[in-house]
């Protein structure tokens, strides 16, 4: 299945690849909004309500391919993450 790319205009997920963590930049008026982050079979890894501006340690996770979802009212935005191995 295909996984829709966020809008650059409403928000920035960066750096990506990674490998400690990612800051997730809401580009919009919202000033809270819900994210999600799904492993490769549809589990919720991780769930928060977060600001316009954050950092998100995700340092405990392992390598691999991610999806973090955001939702902003009604609307669900969603990017594929992948987080680098270090070694």
């Amino acid at each position: 299945t295909s996984i829709p790319e966020y809008e650059s205009n409403i928000l920035n997920i960066f750096p990506n690849p990674f490998i400690d963590g990612i800051y997730v930049h809401l580009l919009s008026n919202f000033n809270k909004y819900e994210l999600n982050i799904y492993d490769i079979s549809g589990r919720i890894l991780f769930n928060t309500v977060l600001k316009r501006f954050q950092y998100i340690d995700l340092s405990d996770f392992e390598a691999g391919i991610y999806v973090v979802s955001i939702k902003i009212n009604s609307n669900i935005f969603k990017q594929k993450i992948i987080i680098k191995t270090n070694k």
